[in-house]
């Protein structure tokens, strides 16, 4: 087994430190998914009246983890708009693989796929569905869709009433090299 190759001797006796190992790995992956639940409850309880960095709101938050869960979903729909959802394959894929000891080698691969995949579905998401009057702090895809809408709106390939053909194939070219990302991103 690898791990007990990197055991070097010492003190404490071999079997101690792969326990505490394996025990410190099952931690983690536990509080990695206890983490994405908690993100995940603040988004589907997220509220645009509650306080947060662009709405100054007098009385308590409404969102089920209070102010800062309010903060928190208001910062990741202000990015990802309902792309922020997808951000949460990644630390759930790692925090199974870590209670199933399969441990994570490559996670900065995998964040780094995994960010550039839920930019482009943002994008892919902000292109397809570009209203900015939504109950959400930057529209449906968050900036990325913002950015999106607008460099389609100056090849004029964007808008209700635009070029609808040329507007789909980029939008779906958008969205399928986001999810071909966050697929590359879960390992």
């Amino acid at each position: 087994m690898a791990t007990k190759a990197a055991i070097r001797p010492g003190i404490v006796p071999a079997v101690v430190t792969l326990r505490a190992r394996q025990a410190a790995r099952l931690a983690i992956g536990a509080g990695l998914i206890a983490a994405v639940a908690a993100v995940a409850l603040a988004l589907v309880t997220y509220s645009p009246g509650d306080p947060s960095f662009d709405t100054a709101a007098a009385g308590p938050a409404r969102n089920l983890l209070g102010t800062p869960g309010a903060w928190l979903a208001d910062a990741l729909l202000a990015m990802f708009g309902w792309a922020a959802a997808a951000l949460f394959v990644l630390p759930t894929v790692v925090g199974v693989r870590m209670l199933r000891s399969k441990g994570a080698a490559k996670w900065r691969r995998y964040v780094a796929a995994t960010l550039s995949g839920g930019a482009l579905v943002a994008a892919g998401v902000g292109l397809a569905w570009p209203d900015p009057q939504a109950a959400l702090p930057a529209g449906t895809g968050g900036i990325a869709g913002l950015a999106a809408a607008a460099a389609g709106d100056a090849l004029g390939a964007s808008g209700a009433f635009g070029a609808l053909p040329v507007s789909a194939v980029l939008a779906t070219l958008l969205l399928l090299a986001g999810a071909a990302l966050l697929l590359a991103g879960c390992g």
